[in-house]
């Protein structure tokens, strides 16, 4: 087979994959319900990511693909994606 004859194959992606990879933010999830009663406690966190660096601070806003979170030691928020993250608990 010859690279030129490939674009003439029709690829069809079932709608319940792209579901899964889209970028809708469902609030009925318990992960979305868990992390929006920590934002409005302002509980101290403390989120771990994928390279092994931690970040501690309290979660202002979170969409599909960030979380804006405020350090103790900043007066603006930084941003996390979400494909970044391994682990997020409160502290204290």
């Amino acid at each position: 087979m010859h690279l030129d004859s490939v674009h003439n194959f029709n690829i069809v992606i079932p709608a319940s994959v792209i579901a899964m990879n889209s970028t809708h933010f469902d609030p009925s999830l318990p992960g979305v319900r868990q992390l929006q009663a920590w934002t409005r406690e302002q509980r101290l966190l403390r989120i771990e990511l994928l390279n092994g660096s931690s970040h501690e601070g309290v979660l202002l806003w979170q969409d599909p693909e960030f979380l804006a979170v405020l350090r103790s030691d900043a007066s603006e928020p930084i941003l996390i994606t979400r494909r970044s993250l391994t682990l997020i608990r409160p502290l204290g």
